[in-house]
């Protein structure tokens, strides 16, 4: 009786047979984990944007709300060279988180120029990236704003949020899916 081996008449017979048509559904998986991490990243660059283009206004709100708290303009004095002081000082600290924020808007982008070739490790990251930025964000409201503020940040883009969350994470069992194929047509050779 002959040894049984790896033939290639025994390779089709010794695994489902997928076919590219099961494939090809994982790979439209993967464009929405594609689409997913692009939106994350338009997302961030448009809310670091806003954030530099609004910072001026918010904090000229900010004093004049400190300004009443403390008894009104007539009644408070401001040093006006000490104010520009902390609202440069502010500048220069919103500019460094949003450019974080930016960097990881190009980390997105990367990672979704690249899901096909990694699709595991790209949706893993990109979902576990989004979730940290998401909750950067959110302490970021709480240490420098109102209780206002992080129901705010909490109600804006929630819809993107959540369709980022529940697109990257329902494409990591794909991901994995399509990786297995992948990997089973590079050993075997493409199922007919």
């Amino acid at each position: 009786m002959p040894e049984r081996g790896r033939d290639e008449d025994e390779v089709p017979a010794a695994r489902p047979k997928l076919g590219s048509l099961a494939q090809k559904a994982r790979g439209q998986k993967l464009k929405q984990a594609r689409v997913a991490l692009f939106l994350a990243g338009a997302l961030l660059i448009l809310m670091a944007g806003i954030d530099l283009v609004s910072f001026r206004t918010q904090f000229q709100q900010a004093v004049d709300k400190e300004i009443l708290k403390q008894g009104g303009p007539g009644i408070v004095q401001v040093d006006r060279a000490a104010l520009q002081k902390v609202e440069d000082d502010a500048f220069t600290i919103t500019c460094v988180i949003d450019g974080a924020f930016l960097f990881v808007a190009i980390v997105f982008f990367v990672l979704g120029a690249i899901v096909y070739r990694f699709p595991v490790p790209v949706t893993i990251i990109g979902l576990v990236l989004f979730l940290l930025t998401l909750g950067a964000g959110l302490v970021i409201v709480a240490i420098g704003g109102e209780p206002e503020d992080i129901a705010k940040y909490l109600v804006s883009g929630w819809l993107f949020r959540l369709l980022i969350i529940i697109g990257l994470a329902s494409s990591i069992k794909s991901a994995l899916a399509y990786e297995n194929e992948r990997r089973a047509e590079t050993e075997f050779g493409p199922v007919v």
